[in-house]
């Protein structure tokens, strides 16, 4: 494939633009001191033909210590594929998107921020100066990156932990188009404007809630379930609910998620649902909607502050609401 070609007023304006940045990027974790590459490392470079030649050498050097050949291998990555954006982010996401799951070959790890940014640079230069608007791969990549701030904060009155400034782009802002949570991680001043917009938690409470949940000690085995955007949905009047519109509101069970519930009990687990909301009022609704009497009543997540609870299913992030969880599956 070719991308049509751009006038040189349009390329010119738009590097402009992008180096024209008025926010401050992020506050930066602790990377790995630079390190030289090897001669068998630099011979690993040098054979680096093709996007999937870039992807597998960087996947194998994964058991590697060496910085510098992570970024070496995006600066190659960097160079290949000129005409071809959408294959080019294609090959990048996979590179991002394993983030916290099984096998994780994620850029996203103090070690390998370094190559992390550069790749994200190039990305935002390809749409800034290729005014891309199919842009269908790159939440694959920034959406890892969210999710990885959202996991690393540790001041809400600080920037955030990672975000280069090519993402700062006014261009590139304007390009996300209507992708709020992406617009977010660009824009967002502050760590506390950051969670308080994705979780609806006011900034001051979410930076306390985070102080108390650094300080957790206590350990509170078995698993504790959330309500509202967790275990139940709720729809709103002429939303679209399997394939109908909904006339009026009414909430839903996420039977995958009672499921898992029912056979974690089984074992012998300690299964519990708490919410943030008036645990009666809870209590009494989920009664109605047809869920188990043995995780009833709702718990109060106010029990569980300053906590450490093994597992929990929850949308919000639990440090935010001044817990700690050894896992949460949602």
């Amino acid at each position: 494939m070719t991308r049509k070609m751009m006038n040189e007023k349009t390329v010119g304006e738009n590097r402009k633009a992008m180096h024209g940045l008025t926010l401050p990027a992020s506050e930066p974790i602790q990377k790995q001191a630079k390190m030289q590459l090897t001669e068998e490392e630099k011979g690993v470079v040098a054979k680096i033909a093709s996007l999937r030649d870039a992807e597998n050498e960087m996947r194998n050097a994964f058991g590697s210590t060496n910085p510098a050949l992570f970024e070496a291998i995006a600066d190659k990555l960097s160079g290949l594929e000129r005409y071809d954006f959408g294959q080019w982010c294609h090959t990048v996401c996979h590179l991002f998107e394993r983030y916290k799951k099984e096998g994780n070959y994620s850029l996203l790890r103090p070690e390998t921020l370094g190559a992390a940014e550069k790749l994200i640079d190039e990305m935002v230069r390809r749409v800034v100066e290729g005014n891309e608007t199919e842009l269908r791969n790159v939440p694959r990549i920034l959406f890892p990156v969210l999710e990885f701030n959202v996991d690393t904060i540790q001041d809400c009155s600080k920037q955030l932990p990672f975000r280069p400034k090519s993402l700062t782009s006014t261009v590139f802002i304007r390009l996300l188009g209507e992708a709020q949570k992406m617009k977010l991680l660009c824009t967002a001043k502050t760590a506390g404007e950051f969670i308080s917009a994705l979780t609806g938690i006011n900034a001051q409470e979410a930076a306390e809630n985070l102080s108390i949940a650094q300080g957790a000690k206590d350990l509170v085995e078995g698993m504790y379930v959330d309500v509202d955007g967790t275990l139940i949905h709720s729809i709103k009047a002429g939303e679209w609910w399997y394939g109908e519109q909904a006339d009026k509101p009414f909430d839903v069970v996420d039977e995958k998620i009672l499921k898992l519930m029912r056979r974690e009990a089984e074992t012998g687990k300690t299964v519990r649902i708490f919410s943030g909301g008036n645990p009666e009022e809870q209590t009494a609704r989920l009664r109605v909607l047809g869920v188990d009497e043995k995780f009833l009543p709702v718990l109060p997540k106010s029990d569980f502050r300053g906590k450490i609870l093994a597992e929990v299913i929850d949308d919000t992030p639990p440090q935010y609401q001044g817990f700690r969880a050894l896992s949460n599956r949602y």
